[in-house]
C-alpha cells in the first residue's frame, strides 16, 4: 500500500457530525448517522437504514420524530417538518 493511503474498508474518522477530509472538518451523512446510532444507544434504541429491520429497530425517520436531542438535530432534519 502506498504510504498514506487508507484501506477503503477504513471507518471514518468522526468528531460528531464532522469527518476529517483532506485537512478539513466536513460535515457527512456517515458521521451523522454514527452520532444518531450513540444517542439512539443511550436510550436503549438501534436506528437501522435498511428496509428489512429487525422489529427492535427504529426507522430515521421514527426515531427523529418528536426527538428534541441537539445531537442528531442535523441527522434529523430532513424527517422533521
Amino acid at each position: 500500500m502506498a504510504g498514506g493511503a487508507v484501506p477503503a474498508s477504513a471507518h471514518a474518522v468522526c468528531d460528531g457530525d464532522f469527518q476529517m477530509i483532506n485537512g478539513s472538518w466536513v460535515a457527512t451523512r456517515a458521521c451523522q448517522f454514527r452520532e444518531a446510532q450513540k444517542v439512539a444507544q443511550e436510550k436503549h434504541e438501534r436506528i437501522s437504514e435498511s428496509s428489512n429491520r429487525q422489529w427492535y429497530e427504529s426507522s430515521p425517520e421514527e426515531f427523529c420524530r418528536g426527538n428534541p436531542d441537539i445531537r442528531v438535530s442535523t441527522f434529523c432534519a430532513e424527517y422533521k417538518d
